[in-house]
């Protein structure tokens, strides 16, 4: 590592950097330091992509850099700072295909008794505005959130009937 050139070592570095900086993004909503708006829509959504995008590139252009000009050292530091972000570009890929593909993300093993809120988590998410909490028994046509979004087939069945359609497994 001490013979590869600089820019081999820097893209490394800033593919490494990567996770701390999702990290920092993550335990900075736990602990509070900002709220989860900016922690998962700003710092993770928006500038996430981006910045594994100049993560890839600086690695590409330091492969090409590297197997240029001899000596070709350092070659393999730029392919591992190339190969991190993209293989979570992958991974976001497949994550968002699959999330694509089902309707509903609120999922409970017993769909008969669900788990329920305490009252005091009820009331914080009253003063956030937060999303409502629906039944699962009731049809998505009759919930608000729905009527406009789901389609005719969707609007006749509840969260409980497409939880056990679409995860038969739990």
């Amino acid at each position: 590592m001490k013979n590869a050139p600089w820019h081999s070592r820097f893209a490394l570095t800033l593919a490494l950097l990567l996770p701390v900086y999702f990290a920092v993004a993550a335990l900075g909503t736990k602990f509070g330091l900002w709220g989860w708006q900016v922690g998962l829509g700003s710092l993770i959504i928006t500038a996430g992509p981006l910045l594994l995008g100049i993560v890839a590139i600086v690695g590409l252009v330091s492969l090409i850099m590297c197997v240029r000009k001899a000596p070709r050292t350092g070659w393999w530091l730029s392919l591992v700072a190339l190969a991190l972000p993209l293989g979570v570009f992958a991974m976001l890929a497949n994550v968002g295909s699959t999330a694509g593909a089902n309707p509903i993300h609120d999922v409970a093993t017993n769909t008969a008794n669900p788990p329920e809120f305490s009252a005091m988590t009820m009331a914080a998410r009253a003063e956030i505005d937060a999303n409502p909490v629906s039944d699962y028994a009731t049809p998505l046509g009759q919930i608000e959130w729905w009527s406009d979004k789901a389609g005719e087939e969707l609007k006749a069945k509840s969260h409980a009937q497409l939880v056990s359609e679409l995860y038969p497994d739990l």
